[in-house]
C-alpha cells in the first residue's frame, strides 16, 4: 500500500490492487476504495481479465512493482535454505511475474507505467530483465527512463534504494 498511498497523496486516485498474499491485501483493501483482489497473476487468465478490466475504464497510470523477493538478497538467501531442505522448487515462479506486469500494460495501454522493485532486479542475468522490459515498453512506444533512487530523499521513512521505472 505504500506506492499507492504515495500516488493517493501526489492526487492520484487508485482504483485496482492485486496481491497474491492475502495478509498483505487487507491493508490496501481497507484503506484505498478501489478494487482489491487476491488474484495469482501467474494466471495469464487472471492477467487476461486485469488487462481487460484495466483497459475498460482507461486508466492513465499502472503503477505496481513484480514480486522482489526472486531478486533481493534476503529473499534470494530465504529461497536458497528452503530449497536446501526440500520446501520449495529451486525456480521461484515469482521471478518471472515482470512478464505478467508488462503483459498488463500491452493490455490496458495506460498513457503511464511506473514499476518499482529492488535495484538487483536490474543486474539479474547481466540486466536482462530490465533490458527487456525497456525494449518491450519502447517497442509499444513508450519513452522509459530508470533510475536507482535512495528513497529516504523522497520521504520515505526507511533507508532503501529501489528501482524506479517510469514510461510514458
Amino acid at each position: 500500500g505504500g506506492m499507492s498511498l504515495g500516488l493517493e497523496h501526489a492526487g492520484m486516485k487508485v482504483i485496482f490492487g492485486a496481491d497474491f498474499d492475502q495478509d498483505a491485501l487487507q491493508t490496501p483493501a481497507h484503506h484505498f476504495a478501489g478494487m482489491s483482489v487476491g488474484w495469482d497473476l501467474g494466471d495469464p487468465d487472471r492477467v487476461a481479465e486485469v488487462g481487460q478490466v484495466l483497459r475498460a475504464v482507461n486508466i492513465d497510470v499502472l503503477a505496481g512493482g513484480p514480486p522482489c523477493q526472486p531478486f533481493s538478497k534476503a529473499g534470494r538467501s530465504g529461497m536458497r535454505y528452503l530449497v536446501q531442505h526440500g520446501l520449495r522448487e529451486p525456480h521461484d515462479k515469482r521471478r518471472d511475474l515482470w512478464q505478467s506486469y508488462l503483459e498488463i500494460v500491452r493490455l490496458a495501454q495506460p498513457r503511464a507505467v511506473i514499476m518499482e522493485n529492488v535495484p538487483d532486479m536490474a543486474l539479474d542475468r547481466e540486466m536482462f530483465i530490465l533490458r527487456s522490459i525497456v525494449r518491450r515498453l519502447e517497442d509499444w512506444g513508450y519513452s522509459v527512463q530508470e533510475r536507482v533512487i535512495d528513497t529516504y530523499k523522497y520521504g520515505v521513512l526507511q533507508f532503501r534504494q529501489r528501482l524506479i521505472l517510469v514510461a510514458v
